[in-house]
């Protein structure tokens, strides 16, 4: 989520239940995977939305052109409850560099629970479509933006928990979690590629996680494996490891029920060409 971006093409279904996100044409193959929330509901108001979310945001700029880019979102905005809110960002770009953004706008509440959420500091203006679920918590929320702003088209996808109100800590993550993710390989060479993964992801409580899963690639090609490794608290954040490899794989930020939490690439990634993010919801 960044004030000036070009992108395309980003597509989510806000339908019915949280399985994960996004849709990507690339050639002849679609990858598809989706981002949604229970509903339709009723009495929703602008109060609905009140605190801090910690989102994940990936959007496309010139997706047909040589100079294509992607940009990868992480950071935070701060509902009042009363139709304004603020931010920041920080932005992994596809060429390898990172920037910060301080963000606000407004947001409009439909009885529905979809909301107009608006980028004030963005020029031009640019206006989100988002859906709150219908917990009591309020814990997740899936925006999409896609239009013609005059000098470029611009589609984003925005993922986002409600902050916890104390810190985790590793046995918070126990259990199994449902995972997609939609990632984009060295998307500015001559030779990019983009991958759907599904998995299974166990995490043991202490530290230690197991992902069992299945990718599918742009040449159409699937792939199926398990991978190990760590997870560590940070802030109120997760870092994760891969075993036998450096860096952070991916960073995650857990919902205030527990249940939910939002997932991406980290910049050490980025060093590698990688960009994804995605969802986790627990069994």
């Amino acid at each position: 989520m960044s004030r000036n971006r070009r992108s395309i093409f980003i597509s989510v279904a806000v339908a019915a239940m949280l399985c994960g996100l996004a849709a990507l044409a690339w050639g002849d193959v679609y990858l598809a995977t989706f981002a949604g929330v229970k509903g339709p509901s009723t009495g929703f108001t602008n109060a609905d939305l009140n605190g801090t979310y910690r989102f994940r945001n990936l959007e496309f700029e010139d997706f047909g052109d040589p100079d294509r880019k992607a940009l990868l979102g992480i950071g935070s905005v701060t509902f009042n409850g009363a139709g304004t809110w603020t931010g920041s960002a920080q932005n992994l770009d596809s060429d390898g560099s990172v920037d910060t953004d301080t963000i606000s706008g407004t947001y409009a509440m439909d009885p529905s629970g979809s909301f107009i959420f608006t980028l004030t500091v963005a020029t031009p203006v640019q206006t989100w479509n988002g859906h709150i679920s219908k917990d009591p918590g309020r814990n997740f929320m899936a925006l999409t933006l896609g239009a013609d702003l005059g000098s470029f088209v611009l589609q984003s996808l925005v993922v986002a928990v409600k902050e916890r109100t104390t810190a985790p800590s590793l046995s918070t993550l126990n259990g199994t979690y449902v995972y997609r993710s939609l990632i984009v390989h060295d998307f500015e060479t001559l030779d990019p590629d983009a991958s759907a993964v599904i998995a299974d992801v166990t995490c043991n409580g202490a530290g230690g996680w197991t992902a069992t899963h299945i990718s599918y690639n742009g040449a159409g090609q699937s792939e199926t494996g398990t991978v190990p490794g760590t997870y560590v608290v940070n802030g109120k954040s997760f870092d994760f490891t891969v075993t036998g490899e450096t860096g952070i794989f991916m960073s995650a930020d857990l919902s205030g029920d527990g249940n939910t939490l939002v997932v991406s690439s980290s910049s050490d990634s980025l060093a590698d060409g990688e960009q994804f993010i995605g969802t986790m919801v627990k069994k």
